[in-house]
């Protein structure tokens, strides 16, 4: 269908030829020339009698920022293979965006992301005319997902209940907003899976991660807390950590003092979650279960010998232990037993395709009385709202992305920055089949995480799709030496 509606023949296709290959430089610059003029034009009428403190004079900058908007994606045009880690950049150091009047915000990690994926699909469908996507497992289950997910928002509105049906409608902004995010993110792993074409910028990820995690940790140590916009929520603790136990532990490359300062990094956010946050299941938890992968393909005596002590630790202060998780039961185990339990009677209803994006939190409150929980769990999630169709493809992609994981494990040198680096994506994609038992850490929910949780729950889907770039990277790397 696309190609005979941009082929030579058609009107588009002439138009396309003349303007976007024939005449491409000349389009441009002409086309930015009139829109700036039409735009300051708008810009003059529209702030013209503005009094600065007694008027609301924004009307008068969206034409400003819609031409700084564009000027930005024409940037992130030109220097897309280099933009796409500004998506790490953002989320770790700019975790603000634009407020929407309903307690959460557009955020500017959220902007970037769908900014760079629609640049690459209009590169491939537009300028390139050739769809070509690195060969992956988890491919098909990601891009069903996508549609899966925009079938479930039309369809959660066509099957609504009726007692629920009043409030669907009057929420279809925040549903756009969630389908939005759920479809953002698998095109995020898609995004760095087909576009990250070398080590060097792997390289710059993890180590900027590793970096801005030992300021954040600083921070937390000196202060108590990391401020805005700086952003160390969701697994934040679990990634610096597992990355710089990955490196300090496999990569021999490294100098003494540099595996000190990792060791330092590792272990403050160990006490910072460990110690000081004992109580938050979910703040340890994955950062203990991603160390020790690590370290169970590091060595598996050295495993052996931190599982006894673990036990040992855990049998001389059984009291403590036992407190501490029984508080955790308290106040989120068992009422989030029952809140899965609630979530899945309702979609039990809906098995096809779930409630839609946030759907269930709507059924929530049209048959829910006083107070009540939502899952906090991203499997009871994803099922909620895109049903077992969804789930099935959502645990599909998962399983795809550990097993490319651990292909890359047995492609990769020994000894190396990028030993290290396989091994800490294995050990964080295998973590996060857990972590989405704990939490929505993955795919925010709407009315728990809000949407600008998509700041933190992005990056496990980065590391998803740099497990896949990183085993391309290898298969040319090996198919070269062969050749030669």
């Amino acid at each position: 269908m696309l190609v005979q509606l941009f082929g030579r023949k058609t009107l588009i296709g002439k138009l396309r030829y003349y303007f976007l290959e024939r005449h491409y430089s000349q389009t441009i610059r002409y086309s930015l020339i009139a829109l700036c003029m039409a735009l300051t034009l708008a810009s003059t009428l529209l702030f013209r009698g503005v009094i600065f403190f007694n008027l609301d004079f924004l009307p008068g900058l969206i034409p400003i920022l819609a031409m700084m908007g564009l000027a930005a994606v024409v940037v992130l045009y030109v220097h897309f293979t280099a933009a796409i880690p500004l998506i790490v950049v953002i989320s770790t150091i700019m975790a603000e965006g634009i407020g929407t009047g309903t307690g959460t915000k557009i955020t500017f990690t959220f902007i970037t992301a769908w900014a760079l994926v629609g640049i690459w699909v209009f590169k491939m469908l537009v300028v390139e005319k050739n769809v070509r996507l690195r060969a992956s497992p988890a491919n098909l289950p990601a891009l069903i997902f996508v549609i899966v997910v925009v079938i479930s928002l039309v369809w959660s509105s066509g099957f609504a209940d009726p007692d629920t049906k009043h409030i669907l409608d009057s929420k279809m902004m925040p549903r756009l907003m969630t389908a939005a995010v759920l479809i953002i993110s698998p095109l995020t792993y898609m995004l760095f899976a087909n576009n990250i074409k070398s080590t060097s910028t792997i390289r710059f990820i993890v180590w900027w991660f590793i970096v801005v995690g030992a300021a954040f940790m600083a921070l937390r140590l000196v202060t108590g807390s990391v401020p805005n916009p700086f952003n160390d929520e969701g697994q934040f603790p679990t990634w610096v950590g597992a990355f710089a136990v990955g490196q300090m532990l496999l990569n021999k490359k490294l100098r003494p003092i540099v595996r000190l300062g990792l060791g330092g990094v590792a272990a403050g956010w160990f006490y910072i979650t460990l110690g000081l946050g004992i109580s938050w299941l979910s703040g340890w938890l994955p950062l203990v279960v991603a160390a020790a992968i690590i370290l169970l393909f590091y060595s598996r005596p050295l495993f052996i010998i931190a599982l006894l002590i673990g036990a040992v630790f855990i049998v001389s202060q059984w009291h403590a232990v036992k407190d501490i998780f029984s508080a955790e039961s308290e106040e989120s185990g068992q009422s989030r037993v029952g809140a899965w339990q609630q979530a899945l009677t309702v979609a039990n209803d809906h098995l096809m395709f779930g409630t839609g994006p946030a759907g269930y939190a709507f059924y929530f409150q049209a048959r829910l009385r006083g107070f009540y929980q939502l899952s906090h769990n991203n499997y009871v999630d994803i099922i909620s709202q895109t049903g077992l169709v969804g789930f099935f493809f959502f645990v599909w992609f998962w399983l795809g992305v550990n097993w490319v994981s651990l292909r890359t494990y047995r492609l990769v040198p020994k000894g190396g920055f990028e030993h290290g680096l396989a091994t800490t994506l294995l050990a964080a994609n295998l973590s996060t089949l857990g972590v989405m038992m704990l939490g929505d850490w993955v795919t925010p929910f709407t009315y728990t995480q809000g949407l600008g949780g998509i700041d933190y729950t992005i990056w496990a889907w980065i590391w998803a799709g740099l497990s896949v770039a990183y085993y391309h990277i290898c298969r040319e790397r090996v198919h070269e030496v062969e050749k030669s």
